[in-house]
């Protein structure tokens, strides 16, 4: 399989004037390697394909319509789009149509933000317009143009503005600032899945606190999330580590359930993920008791999610170290704290001569409730003692 350096000398070879752009160039100049890699070329994506598929690669055309050929490389899937002007937006989203150019700083001009509107040719040469190289060492995001045009264009470009900031620890340019207070309404219609996307992202940089503060405080949050106020102090969530479960739960804690679930749904989670978040936050899981019986029965509820729960709690200032540490070893060892764990079964106990039906449910609770007491009591002969024994007292045998 090609790298992605092959391809880019392929294409230029074959006369299609690549160009790197977006992203990967941005990130080159900082220092960083690449999330992905795209091409711009001046050839008509259909030419590209025809290329690509004579040098036995395997182009797909999904995005043609806007110019897009994609293909795959060891580097990951990289798009080859041809230089391009977007015509109207009528859906504060995608552009009606697109009318293709030869010249690469037309289609820098279409981008969101300087810093990725630069291109790298296929002999290092920098194309810079709109002075991204500047604002990288300034550490400013500021949009390409005029930022009320950009933002009407893709109201989506908004959420990517803090994303941006909180991944690479930017300030908004001020022009930047006040179109988003221009605009955040258009962030209403977005769809689930974008915000969703957009947002776990921020959620996932190394600055979740600023990004999540650059939301609530230009009036993006109350847009996205009616009825909904993020956290005063949204400094524990970079003290949690880089889990979305984690981070979304200290987002909402302690919120009603019907505010949790419209923020997950708006969130467009996986199912697992929704259902732990909102299960996490929903715990009443009081300050436990500094003993293993206590940290036991909360495993017994909340499963492998407890050490979440407490730390979420931590990063609100509880000190939860200590039982979080229990927790997390209890599950690493593998301490019985259900019933598929218990050293007995059902037809264990029936064959013991337990009448079956209503006593085997009871006798199974009894010695899960000891083994959550004692866990040296898990082993099959002493369980099988204990349950005769519980029998007997209960009149369930003679």
């Amino acid at each position: 399989m090609w790298t992605a350096r092959e391809l880019m000398f392929f294409l230029n070879e074959r006369g299609c004037r690549p160009y790197w752009v977006g992203g990967c160039v941005r990130d080159k100049y900082l220092g960083r390697e690449p999330d992905d890699y795209d091409i711009t070329v001046a050839a008509k994506p259909e030419e590209v394909a025809s290329l690509l598929q004579t040098a036995g690669l395997s182009p797909e055309l999904g995005a043609v319509r806007y110019g897009t050929v994609s293909v795959g490389t060891s580097d990951g899937m990289i798009e080859i789009t041809t230089h391009r002007k977007d015509g109207t937006y009528t859906d504060a989203r995608h552009p009606q149509e697109v009318e293709f150019t030869d010249d690469v700083r037309e289609d820098l001009g279409r981008r969101d933000f300087t810093v990725n509107a630069m291109a790298l040719d296929a002999d290092g040469n920098l194309v810079d317009p709109y002075g991204g190289l500047r604002d990288l060492e300034s550490r400013v995001l500021r949009c390409v143009g005029n930022p009320v045009t950009r933002f009407t264009e893709d109201a989506l470009r908004m959420l990517r503005a803090a994303r941006f900031a909180a991944k690479l620890g930017f300030d908004w340019d001020p022009a930047l600032r006040s179109g988003i207070e221009s605009c955040r309404n258009l962030c209403a219609s977005l769809s689930d899945t974008r915000v969703g996307s957009e947002l776990s992202g921020l959620l996932l940089s190394d600055r979740p606190a600023y990004g999540m503060t650059l939301l609530r405080d230009s009036g993006l949050s109350a847009v996205l999330f009616p009825g909904y106020e993020p956290p005063a102090d949204l400094s524990g969530l970079d003290r949690l580590p880089r889990d979305l479960a984690l981070r979304m739960c200290y987002l909402v804690w302690e919120r009603d359930t019907a505010t949790v679930y419209n923020v997950l749904r708006r969130m467009h989670l996986p199912k697992n993920l929704f259902d732990d978040v909102l299960l996490m936050t929903t715990a009443e899981v009081l300050l436990l008791p500094l003993d293993g019986p206590s940290i036991r029965r909360a495993l017994r509820t909340y499963g492998s999610l407890l050490p979440g729960i407490l730390r979420v709690r931590e990063a609100y200032g509880e000190k939860n170290e200590t039982i979080r540490n229990i927790a997390e070893m209890d599950l690493e060892t593998g301490v019985c704290v259900s019933f598929a764990g218990l050293a007995v079964s059902g037809d264990d106990l029936i064959e013991a001569g337990i009448p079956a039906g209503r006593a085997i449910g009871i006798t199974l609770s009894y010695l899960l409730d000891e083994v959550l007491e004692e866990p040296d009591f898990n082993s099959k002969d002493i369980l099988l003692e204990k349950a005769l024994t519980f029998c007997r007292r209960e009149g369930y045998i003679e």
